[in-house]
């Protein structure tokens, strides 16, 4: 049987980056705003931070290109068990987005991999791919087709119509369920115990 490939994104699929960039942003932007009331994604929580989006999206590129922002990440509950269990079955290719300035002497695919490696992925990956422009929002589909990913996991709503519409199958990865997306190439989760098995039976119509 042949080989089957999968495709993951990096940020709230692995990496648990929404509480750090909230954290941070609401440091520096609103210092003392609180999210504790709101049960919304990222991109609902920033803004109601009402700062001007361009100069946010400079800051968090920024921030991810810092090496203390790598160190206060942690991965997400059942990702590294996760992903062992589907590197058995699957190629695994993590496809993400974020700067690839140099910022001083750090590069961020570099730091991206020093922390996978770091909490315990390395040995499961087939392949590690940055975006080379991270405002390229159609690079995740367009690699994913080169590099023939069978069933994608994604957390970004737009991205994941992007996957379907493509004819690429997907995982949308929705712990808040705050989006109904309805669609034959789609299948909703909440935790990654969930993903494993959104994966299998995705793939199993290959």
């Amino acid at each position: 049987m042949e080989r089957l490939e999968i495709g993951l994104d990096l940020d709230g699929i692995i990496a648990d980056s929404a509480p750090v960039i909230l954290e941070a942003i609401t440091k520096k932007f609103r210092p003392g705003f609180s999210f504790k009331e709101r049960g919304l994604g990222l991109d609902e929580r920033v803004s109601d931070l009402e700062v001007d989006r361009d100069e946010l999206l400079e800051y968090v590129a920024q921030l991810q290109v810092e090496e203390e922002y790598h160190k206060a990440l942690k991965p997400i509950e059942g990702s590294l068990a996760g992903i062992k269990k589907l590197s058995q079955r699957f190629g695994v290719h993590i496809l993400f987005n974020r700067p690839q300035t140099v910022n001083r002497q750090f590069d961020v695919r570099d730091l991206t991999y020093g922390w996978l490696c770091e909490n315990g992925f390395r040995d499961y990956l087939t392949s590690l791919v940055l975006n080379p422009d991270h405002l390229d929002r159609s690079f995740k589909v367009r690699e994913a087709l080169a590099r023939k990913i069978d069933v994608y996991v994604e957390d970004e709503p737009k991205e994941v119509e992007r996957f379907a519409n493509a004819g690429i199958k997907v995982v949308f990865f929705d712990p808040e369920v705050n989006h109904l997306l309805v669609d034959k190439n789609i299948k909703s989760v909440s935790y990654w115990r969930d993903i494993v098995e959104a994966v299998g039976e995705l793939a199993a119509g290959v």
